[in-house]
Formats: structure tokens, sequence, C-alpha cells
């Protein structure tokens, strides 16, 4: 099987709320195919595929198709990538755009892309 981190990006001060986000860690040997096939059974509006934790190198799906860029996902796979590497990614390296720069203020991940 495969494993999903599941996340929720855009919480209140509380932990409630917010955006979620489905992530697969270690995914560079799914296929395309494959990736769209989870995503559409997640459900979840996006669900990130990291090929690569340390380059953080990633693709996005939706349940119908890829996307190049998109924000939620972005914030909270850096987030998860600095939890899981002891270090925020200095950029995120989506397959379909450029890479994202990212940073840490206290208890905030941000990115910025175009």
């Amino acid at each position: 099987g495969v494993d999903v981190q599941v996340l929720r990006v855009f919480v209140d001060e509380s932990g409630r709320f917010g955006n979620p986000l489905g992530v697969v860690l270690d995914a560079e040997d799914l296929g395309t195919e494959r990736r769209q096939e989870i995503a559409a059974e997640l459900g979840f509006s996006e669900t990130v595929f990291v090929d690569d934790v340390e380059r953080a190198e990633l693709r996005i799906f939706t349940p119908a198709t890829e996307l190049p860029l998109a924000g939620h996902p972005l914030v909270g796979t850096a987030w998860l990538l600095a939890q899981v590497t002891g270090r925020p990614p200095e950029v995120l390296r989506p397959a379909l755009a450029a890479e994202v720069a990212t940073w840490s203020e206290d208890d905030t991940v941000w990115v910025r892309g175009r």
C-alpha cells in the first residue's frame, strides 16, 4: 500500500478548520496513472507526491488532473518536509513549475511562487 500523510493547512490558533491535504513521501516509483488514481481515491482538493525528500521534488494532483502549482499543498509539504528532515527546505521543486522559495518564521511556514 501507499503511505499517505494527511495534513490540515491554514488552521486557526486552536488547530481547527484548515484545508485537508494528502502527501505521499517517497513517491518516485509511482507512475502518473497511479498517482491520479490515488488522488481521486483520496478526494482531497490536492494530493502531493514527493519524488525526492532531500531535493523537495514533487508533483501535485487534484482528483482529476495534475497541477503545476498550488498554494496550500506547497505550504503543507514544506512544513512536512521540515518535520521529516529536521530542517525546512530552502526551495520546493514542483515538476511543472519553477522552484518555489520557502522559509519559516516562528511556527509558520511561508512559500513564494509565481
